[in-house]
């Protein structure tokens, strides 16, 4: 029963999140235009990339670590919580910067003018809080915070929305001034997270770190650390790629169609923040074999639910977006029936994280992602967006069939998929 009132609490504050950001959406897009919005995207793209790599994977390795030796050693995962931080603090500071100067290269490939640098620069700061956010975010989930996670979720959506909100009224809604709102809200959120958290980090960590621990916590971490590489580039490489062959209208079409159709992420990224935690816990295989057994079901129970969607996918575009965005019905069509039928698998494939084999995780990332630059790089300049939908269904097919089988035949073949040492990691390879 904890999971399942987890799981509500968590997808309470992800759907108000979710619908407050699907909001500001809307309001940007319709407001900006068809290319308006699409130089929004490709600039806020920078932002999510350059956040994703500067987490490092460093906050999952957290949730990992907590969740086996918390009960054990409260004052050892303190102190590790601490040394994590800190670890994630300079990542963003070196990312941050990274994208700063960097910004006159990214514009000139982003756009045939190169005029996105002084956006880009703004974004570089949005960096910064984004990684102090996620960092805040990680500590939250690896204590099982889950009303402090939603509630710092939840206070950042509607601070997007109110300012958006407030600069339309004003009639200073532009691409400048929304930039602006994605750029510096980050960093209100994580002064504001920081004073959830600031008890768990101390100036000093309150105890010495046993060398083993150090070393299976970046083992560990460093295939999440790639994975978290591969994913960030593969989940905006679309946008970029669309940015470079096509223009801002061909990207405003697209981010419009993969925006709405993300949706289901919503439901599944909560189910997931709530059961890393949980499943880390997990060292024997009937247990796994229940867990997935659950998953499965749920996963196949949501695609059914769900699938009346896009009998109404016109509809859909046209209450949302306006007929301005029409072009995007048949790419939304594709990415929502993709996004349906394989990201709802993904609380089967977060069992490579409880068995101790990220590098498998991280072998098919590298896959997918090496698969979504080649079919992008061919299909973009060809198709435009409806090329770019294609991909998804190439990368998530290739993904999801071989993570879901590598669990089960694991599973079934082993006696025993983890065993805790002291400080370590013990998983046969």
């Amino acid at each position: 029963m904890r999971i399942v009132k987890d799981t509500l609490l968590v997808f309470s504050g992800d759907f108000v999140v979710g619908l407050t950001a699907l909001t500001v959406n809307v309001i940007i897009s319709r407001n900006l235009g068809v290319s308006g919005f699409g130089i929004f995207s490709t600039v806020t793209s920078v932002l999510l990339i350059a956040s994703s790599v500067a987490d490092f994977g460093l906050g999952t390795s957290l949730v990992r670590f907590t969740g086996l030796y918390r009960q054990e050693n409260r004052d050892l995962i303190d102190s590790l919580t601490a040394v994590a931080f800190r670890l994630m603090f300079i990542a963003g500071a070196v990312v941050a910067a990274v994208v700063f100067l960097a910004a006159p290269l990214m514009s000139r490939f982003l756009s045939a003018g190169g005029e996105l640098a002084y956006l880009i620069r703004l974004v570089a700061f949005g960096v910064f809080g984004t990684t102090l956010t996620m960092a805040v975010l990680s500590i939250l989930q690896a204590d099982e915070s889950f009303k402090r996670y939603a509630a710092i979720n939840i206070f950042t959506a509607m601070s997007k929305f109110l300012i958006i909100i407030t600069l339309l009224l004003s009639r200073w809604l532009t691409t400048f001034s929304a930039v602006l709102v994605f750029s510096f809200v980050p960093l209100l959120v994580s002064t504001f997270g920081l004073m959830h958290i600031r008890s768990r980090i101390p100036l000093r960590p309150t105890l010495r770190l046993p060398k083993k621990l150090i070393s299976d916590y970046l083992h560990f971490g460093k295939w999440v650390i790639i994975s978290f590489l591969a994913v960030s580039l593969m989940t905006r490489v679309d946008i970029i790629l669309l940015a470079h062959f096509k223009n801002a209208r061909a990207v405003g079409l697209y981010a419009a169609a993969l925006q709405l159709s993300m949706v289901v992420y919503t439901l599944v990224g909560s189910i997931i923040r709530v059961i890393l935690p949980k499943i880390s816990k997990l060292t024997h295989k009937d247990q796994y074999i229940n867990f997935v057994k659950k998953s499965l079901a749920f996963s196949v129970a949501a695609c059914l639910i769900l699938s009346p969607v896009l009998l109404f996918s016109k509809e859909i575009i046209m209450a949302v977006y306006g007929s301005k965005y029409l072009g995007s019905l048949n790419q939304f069509r594709l990415l929502f029936f993709t996004f349906l039928l394989f990201p709802l698998f993904q609380p089967v494939t977060i069992v490579v994280y409880a068995i101790g084999k990220p590098f498998i995780m991280t072998l098919t990332h590298i896959a997918q992602l090496l698969v979504s630059i080649a079919s992008n790089l061919v299909l973009i300049p060809i198709y435009a967006g409806y090329g770019a939908a294609i991909t998804w269904l190439m990368v998530n097919l290739l993904g999801t069939v071989f993570m879901v089988g590598y669990i089960l035949l694991t599973i079934y073949r082993s006696n025993e998929l983890v065993v805790k040492g002291e400080y370590q990691f013990n998983v046969q390879q």
